[in-house]
């Protein structure tokens, strides 16, 4: 197979490649049921919003066009779709309990820490899945992922959800493959983002909208696929710099707050009051 100048990774991980994908196997079904549970009961003022954000939503009717863009809209609706502050998870967590040890909360654990990225295979392992480039946070990390292991390719980009499992991740299950770039190209790309190592708090919806047009893998040269990502990128970093100004506003905002009477009647500050348990 041609590595496309990539070298041999080795992570120092205390879960060995097989190990993590045996837990993944076991994992899996338990994801996808609560992945096909959120998308149905997904109310239609929440697919509207999602389907608005992403460009799909004409004259009141929701446009797809083929399985993939559907999975990325019902993606998009069950992580970045929020009402009074929660997504579908959040709201999912709150209304039901889980023993914290069941798979049930670990799947729930990773989907409501799950970040939007763009992600380039750098070494592919048979039967297991592959080592990726984060390109957002610039980390390199193992997936686990069959189909991956079976068709991926050094070099290949997707722009994927990523849910952490600690010494592993796995897609969403929506990923959008973007094109191939050899290891010098990725670190070119990697050069040009400036996000930082946190990319959590962004709306990825122009970084979706971006990968679904037309098709990538038809670019006919390098620098026109370059172009095509880049572009994104300079979008994504935008926002991704508003969304922290607002979160560092937010929890301004929020610590002032404590410094007054709790609302509660107690007579106490709310920091020594009802403030200290939505802190903690």
């Amino acid at each position: 197979m041609d590595t496309m100048g990539f070298p041999e990774v080795v992570l120092d991980q205390d879960t060995s490649p097989r190990d993590a994908i045996k837990e993944y196997l076991r994992l899996r079904p338990t994801a996808l049921r609560i992945h096909n549970l959120l998308a149905q009961n997904l109310s239609y003022d929440v697919l509207d919003q999602g389907a608005k954000r992403l460009g799909i939503l004409r004259g009141g009717e929701i446009y797809l066009h083929g399985d993939g863009e559907a999975a990325a809209m019902m993606d998009y609706c069950i992580y970045n779709v929020y009402r009074n502050g929660r997504n579908a998870i959040d709201q999912y967590v709150s209304e039901n309990a889980f023993d914290s040890d069941s798979d049930v909360a670990a799947v729930l654990k990773a989907m409501q820490h799950a970040t939007y990225t763009l992600a380039v295979g750098v070494a592919i392992k048979p039967g297991i899945g592959g080592y990726i480039q984060n390109l957002l946070s610039n980390e390199t990390r193992l997936l686990t992922d069959v189909a991956i292991s079976e068709t991926g390719r050094p070099g290949m980009v997707l722009a994927t959800r990523l849910l952490d499992y600690g010494n592993y991740v796995t897609t969403g299950g929506a990923s959008i493959p973007v094109g191939m770039i050899s290891c010098d190209e990725m670190e070119e790309w990697q050069r040009a983002i400036t996000l930082g190592r946190d990319s959590s708090g962004f709306d990825p919806a122009d970084l979706i909208v971006t990968c679904l047009k037309g098709d990538p893998w038809s670019c006919s040269n390098f620098a026109e696929l370059n172009r095509y990502v880049k572009t994104n990128i300079r979008r994504l970093s935008q926002k991704t710099e508003l969304s922290q100004r607002k979160s560092a506003l937010a929890r301004r905002v929020n610590r002032a707050s404590l410094n007054h009477r709790c609302k509660c009647g107690s007579g106490k500050m709310a920091k020594n009051c009802c403030g200290m348990r939505q802190a903690s």
